[in-house]
């Protein structure tokens, strides 16, 4: 299913494919490692990793990273699990090889920390409702303006309160629920209906959370 939607995205122009691990089964690193390297060949584009062990249940193991990125079947990543170390090991591991392999946190907690570690930045969910404080983060972090960086990663941590704003769902269908209403509001998208199991803001819901996102707005320094 894997190489049947991505071969589906190369016909409709991808130039990279962003797969995750495969889940249900916990794979051996091996197994991983084939399963990456099959991927890459049968769509013939090469592969952004998405890791996100805490949503598929397995990790891929830095060496494994680091053999893909020699190899030429991944040319980034991004890294969803908060583990600064794993993250630490591929930057070190692929500087030494002589890879530029494209790091990317996937925690908007860690835009600035991704900078400083060196990664190339970081891809997080609130950058949907809150692109130009994300950006604001990276230049600071680039330019090594640690306190402005800090100020606005402070900023961007209250969107966190986006996963409290449906009434019965869980912490992710809470927050992807409210990104989409204020997607809705601001004109980007046509509908905030989310997929089941997840559900769609109330109106009620909706407009609190346009108040937690217009207040971290309205705190810009």
């Amino acid at each position: 299913l894997t190489i049947e939607h991505g071969r589906r995205a190369v016909r409709a122009g991808a130039d990279f494919l962003a797969p995750t691990a495969p889940y249900y089964f916990a794979n051996s690193q091996d197994e991983l490692e084939a399963y990456f390297r099959t991927v890459g060949r049968a769509v013939e584009r090469p592969l952004l990793l998405y890791h996100i062990p805490q949503t598929v249940k397995v990790k891929v193991d830095p060496a494994v990273v680091r053999r893909l990125a020699a190899d030429g079947v991944i040319v980034g990543l991004k890294d969803s699990q908060n583990d600064l170390e794993w993250y630490r090991r591929v930057l070190v591991d692929t500087k030494a090889d002589g890879v530029d392999l494209r790091c990317y946190l996937g925690t908007l907690s860690l835009i600035d920390l991704s900078v400083y570690m060196g990664g190339q930045g970081s891809i997080p969910g609130a950058a949907n409702v809150a692109p130009e404080l994300c950006v604001s983060i990276y230049e600071a972090a680039r330019r090594g303006d640690l306190d402005r960086a800090a100020r606005d990663q402070e900023r961007l941590m209250e969107t966190s309160r986006l996963s409290g704003v449906v009434r019965g769902a869980s912490q992710v269908g809470s927050s992807i629920a409210a990104m989409k209403a204020e997607l809705v509001r601001r004109g980007v998208i046509a509908t905030g209906l989310c997929r089941t199991a997840f559900r769609a803001c109330s109106p009620d819901e909706a407009r609190a959370a346009a108040e937690i996102l217009t207040a971290v707005e309205a705190a810009a320094v």
